[in-house]
């Protein structure tokens, strides 16, 4: 879900790549490096950012990682600890697919201090939130269910403060499958429970927001 959602200058450069160059149209990672040759200053950092999101988008993996290696270096150069941290996350999604789940964790869990320092900015806490949630897939593939399950239940307590149902019962179904990965079945009968709980509380609460129309 996170992945569909636009920033300003996504949705800017996603105009101007309706413009077109001799007749072809510009895609958005096209459009992010005509704005780049002439940024300079903080600016480039979350339009490398952007650039490697628009390749991840594209499936071209190696040529967002390439572009997060600049995001990365340019967010260090100006001191952006909020891009440092997205631009970790990313990086450890990416190289997840790309099968390299070790150096996805390293990665992950590098920028995890950051983010918990400056958990109070919601901003941080979403980062947060999807860290440990990529680290406990990273976990799973490698079967190391224990680890995952810390690193899901560390989630879990995020998604309980901010109250979002559908979030808890997504995470409380992950944590009931990895306990059945450990064949502790009772527990993950007990997880699997609480998060049919928390989706029905969803669906009663939207049939609820439809009764308000």
């Amino acid at each position: 879900m996170y992945l569909k959602k636009l920033f300003f200058l996504t949705s800017l450069v996603a105009g101007v790549g309706l413009a077109s160059v001799f007749g072809q149209k510009l895609s958005p990672a096209d459009s992010i490096k005509r704005i780049l040759i002439n940024t300079k200053g903080p600016g480039v950092v979350e339009l490398y950012y952007n650039l490697g999101f628009e390749y991840y988008v594209e499936g071209k993996l190696s040529a967002a990682i390439e572009s997060l290696e600049l995001a990365k270096s340019s967010s260090q150069a100006f001191g952006d600890s909020l891009y440092i941290v997205k631009t970790a996350r990313l990086s450890g999604q990416i190289l997840r697919r790309l099968n390299k789940i070790e150096e996805s964790v390293v990665i992950s869990k590098s920028v995890i201090p950051i983010a918990i320092r400056n958990s109070a900015n919601p901003d941080f806490k979403r980062e947060l939130k999807f860290l440990y949630n990529s680290i406990g897939i990273a976990y799973l593939s490698l079967a190391r269910y224990d680890s995952a399950l810390e690193s899901n239940f560390k989630n879990l307590v995020l998604r309980e403060e901010d109250g979002d149902l559908y979030d808890i019962a997504a995470t409380l179904n992950n944590i009931g499958v990895l306990y059945s990965k450990l064949r502790n079945y009772q527990k993950a009968l007990e997880f699997y429970k609480r998060s049919l709980i928390n989706l029905e509380k969803v669906e009663e609460q939207d049939f609820k927001d439809d009764l308000l129309i």
